[in-house]
């Protein structure tokens, strides 16, 4: 949960510039992060040599936990990223133009209520990434921000799933790293569905080339680093919850239209930790 409080200060507040975390920033914590970043994370890493403000990469540490403050780095330096460039940055070092096209779509808050319902009224990815109102971030309005944190979430757990084998995580709470992604695509598959019967022009658009061919790299993407971290105990709260939603046929037949196959359903995290 300390994890999304911290990106809850993105999302609520003005962007880092040097950072209100930074100020216990030491030289030897930075150096090492970005070591074992480079050495157990190059994909990671890329993103961190690829941020054009070093300073806003480390806004995010407090040096507490290396394994979270990375990760978090990590996904908010994406974001910047994705805006800098307008693309996608993938985890391969590959990269996807964003699809404009998909800020025509409806706003994903109009699954806010059926993911409430889902998940509970009281649920902190619904209320964060769905809210209403003038607070709300910029995925609550716009499918295309929704997509851009299916990305970000996946990079960010890419990277704790892949330090946390050889970096002690030094928090003394659980740190729920699974939950994001595994929300996110909880979403993008009630998005999909609730649009296949209640909203055909949103429902054909997202079946629009470009749209579509993002949707599917990006959920394969998620799909990898979902599966790859199963294994891994004590990563989530949630998770279970989000990615039972997604595997169940009730859910995803319309995700299931979209991708051409089924989405595939990461077992192990339903009886992992």
């Amino acid at each position: 949960m300390r994890r999304l409080l911290l990106l809850l200060i993105f999302v609520t507040t003005v962007p880092l510039s040097t950072g209100v975390l930074a100020a216990n920033v030491t030289s030897e914590c930075k150096d090492i992060a970005i070591s074992d970043l480079r050495q157990f994370s190059p994909d990671g890493y890329r993103v961190f040599e690829q941020a054009t403000d070093k300073r806003q990469f480390f806004g995010w540490f407090n040096c507490k936990d290396i394994v979270l403050d990375t990760a978090t780095a990590v996904h908010e330096t994406v974001h910047t990223i994705t805006e800098e460039l307008d693309t996608f940055p993938l985890i391969n070092g590959n990269s996807l133009s964003r699809p404009h096209e998909a800020s025509a779509l409806a706003p994903p808050k109009a699954i806010a209520q059926a993911m409430r319902k889902a998940f509970g009224a009281d649920d902190i990815f619904v209320q964060t990434y769905l809210a209403t109102g003038p607070a709300a971030a910029s995925s609550s309005d716009d499918f295309l921000y929704l997509l851009d944190e299916l990305n970000a979430f996946s990079h960010d757990l890419n990277v704790a799933s892949k330090l946390s084998s050889h970096v002690k995580m030094q928090n003394e709470v659980q740190v729920d790293h699974r939950d994001g992604l595994a929300a996110l695509m909880a979403f993008v598959t009630g998005y999909s569905s609730t649009m296949a019967v209640g909203d055909q022009s949103t429902w054909l658009g997202l079946q629009q080339v470009d749209i579509n061919n993002t949707l599917r790299v990006l959920w394969e993407q998620g799909e990898a680093v979902l599966g790859a971290s199963c294994g891994i105990p004590d990563f989530g709260s949630k998770d279970r919850v989000y990615i039972g939603y997604f595997c169940d046929p009730l859910h995803n037949g319309a995700i299931t239209q979209l991708l051409g196959r089924e989405p595939v359903c990461p077992r192990k995290c339903l009886s992992s930790d």
